[in-house]
């Protein structure tokens, strides 16, 4: 019902969801095991993805854009605590897009994984 009703602009109320379910899922990864974690990250990033695609008010884009990237490190922030890590050693945390969209959460996220 949601992809229906977002077709082409996607409402506030939405959108706020969307944001706090990115701040709590970067809560959630330093608190719980990331395995509880990483399947509602991935579902909730590509619904941000989907939206991003679709044609949305530039002030919304924005902010879908902000959101999409604090999930994406989430993700990177377990992807980095997992054996098979694409960066290297534990403490160092993954690169982010964070200065690049004027937002430090993302930076914040990835520097509370790093401290063990």
């Amino acid at each position: 019902m949601n992809t229906a009703l977002e077709t082409g602009t996607i409402s506030e109320t939405r959108l706020s969801e969307l944001e706090r379910a990115a701040t709590d899922l970067g809560v959630d990864v330093v608190r719980v095991p990331p395995t509880q974690v990483l399947p509602e990250a991935v579902r909730q990033f590509r619904t941000v993805r989907r939206l991003v695609r679709q044609r949305q008010r530039t002030s919304h884009q924005v902010r879908l854009i902000r959101t999409g990237s604090r999930m994406a490190t989430v993700i990177g922030e377990i992807s980095s605590t997992r054996a098979t890590s694409p960066w290297p050693g534990r403490g160092t945390p993954p690169p982010t897009g964070s200065p690049d969209i004027g937002d430090r959460y993302g930076a914040d996220i990835a520097l509370a994984g790093s401290v063990t």
